[in-house]
């Protein structure tokens, strides 16, 4: 379009039209040697690059009639395009060279548009005569660079220059079987990924460089839930205060919710002794933890009562020898989708569609996409190693953690949730009391009378 509007419909046409004659020269050369083989092939490319190029340069032509409002003459000049390119139809030459076949298309389709437009403007509007296409000026070229004849050596090829190029329908049904084939090995890299992620996962989780020291986990279990105590005292602590000190402000000798007043501080009395108790279980357990660990650092992670379980050591070294197959099971499976890969990359069919109809492409893409099968199997072998080498390290990680955990980390174990389960529930139970105070003085102050009175819940 942008050359068009620079050059100007004229100069294009003729243009088109030199093309078309350098292209008629072609064919007379090759015509001198024979139309045989590999010349007969380009003679007959040539020739439709000529016929081609003559209905654009006709089709301008039209153009500049029109801009002349010699409407008559540019339908003629539309006509006689449109016969130059039926007979090319007729022909069917292009259709051996996909680039011309759609080229055709462009073509006619413009013609054919250009020419129903014209047709119908001058049989509404201007009425002229259409004249004959031998009464208008011969069509006139314009040379770009000075032409030579062509050197008849050229067109004596070796080799077919046509033997790479593949129809378009032979394209599009390959087109159809690298999809299917694509998608298979996205299916299996999908599956992959997925099973990457569960063992990343399941790795992360069981945290072996902790796990086979002794100490770590031991460490990192009873401490989380230590921590975890102190957390929960240090809130119910201020929650008492905080009662405290709304029930220090509330005066029992007011008369509305005098009753309650009462009620809630003997509750208050109830938890700050309640309180005072678990504060000194906390105290006992914290001692009792820290003796405990200090035992396990002087014992290098030994139990007390190891003598009864299985030995840590050899079920360490059971571990290491699991994970180092985990190692090669990624490295086997992550090899098997390379080359699976690599197959796809490589994979053509083309030969194969070309001697083939289309009617068998379902039974052709199912044999050809069997050669994909082992890859898939490897894959999907390695999956299923991985189940069974998951199962077992889950197993000895449990069969582990047992032999490093002796009574003593039990009843720690057991008194941390004990109190945990206590703070849990003593927090509830304080955030409700304190929720009954701020609504005694919300009463008191806004006069809204006696609030309703404060039931305990178990």
């Amino acid at each position: 379009m942008g050359c068009q509007q620079e050059m100007g419909e004229e100069a294009l046409g003729r243009l088109s039209y030199q093309v078309s004659c350098y292209m008629c020269s072609a064919v007379l050369v090759g015509r001198e040697l024979g139309e045989e083989g590999h010349t007969c092939r380009l003679v007959s490319y040539a020739k439709c690059k000529a016929e081609l190029y003559r209905a654009i340069s006709l089709r301008h032509a039209a153009s500049v009639h029109e801009a002349a409002r010699e409407y008559g003459a540019a339908v003629s000049r539309l006509r006689s395009a449109a016969r130059t390119l039926e007979a090319l139809k007729k022909d069917r030459a292009y259709k051996q060279v996909p680039e011309l076949e759609e080229f055709y298309e462009f073509v006619y389709e413009s013609v054919r548009r250009d020419r129903e437009e014209r047709e119908s403007d001058n049989e509404t509007i201007y009425h002229e005569t259409v004249p004959e296409e031998r009464l208008l000026p011969s069509l006139v070229g314009r040379e770009m660079v000075k032409a030579c004849r062509m050197d008849s050596s050229v067109w004596r090829l070796e080799v077919d220059p046509f033997r790479e190029l593949v129809p378009l329908s032979v394209k599009r049904r390959e087109s159809v079987y690298t999809e299917m084939r694509d998608e298979r090995y996205r299916e299996v890299l999908r599956e992959s990924e997925e099973w990457e992620e569960r063992l990343r996962c399941a790795l992360e989780e069981f945290r072996f460089a902790e796990d086979l020291d002794g100490r770590g986990r031991i460490a990192s279990e009873l401490g989380e839930e230590s921590r975890r105590l102190e957390c929960l005292s240090r809130e119910c602590s201020h929650l008492l205060a905080e009662v405290h000190e709304a029930l220090r402000t509330c005066d029992e000798r007011e008369e509305v919710g005098r009753a309650l007043v009462a009620a809630l501080r003997e509750e208050e009395q109830k938890c700050s002794e309640n309180m005072a108790c678990a504060q000194r279980s906390d105290l006992y357990i914290k001692e009792k933890l820290s003796a405990y660990l200090m035992m396990q650092e002087s014992q290098g992670g030994s139990a007390s009562s190891a003598g009864e379980k299985e030995d840590p050591n050899i079920l360490s070294s059971e571990i290491r020898h699991a994970l180092s197959k985990v190692g090669v099971l990624l490295h086997v499976r992550s090899t098997a989708l390379a080359e699976f890969k690599r197959a796809t990359q490589e994979d053509t069919i083309t030969q194969q569609l070309l001697g083939s109809n289309s009617k068998n492409d379902p039974q052709l893409f199912e044999s050809q996409l069997k050669k994909f099968d082992v890859y898939v199997e490897k894959v999907r072998n390695c999956n299923e190693q991985q189940i069974a080498l998951f199962d077992r390290l889950v197993s000895l990680k449990d069969q582990y953690v047992r032999s490093k955990k002796d009574d003593d980390y039990l009843k720690l174990k057991a008194s941390l949730k004990e109190g945990i389960h206590f703070y849990t529930k003593f927090r509830q139970n304080l955030t409700e009391l304190r929720e009954k105070c701020n609504e005694l003085i919300i009463y008191r102050r806004s006069g809204l009378g006696s609030p309703p009175p404060y039931t305990r819940k178990s």
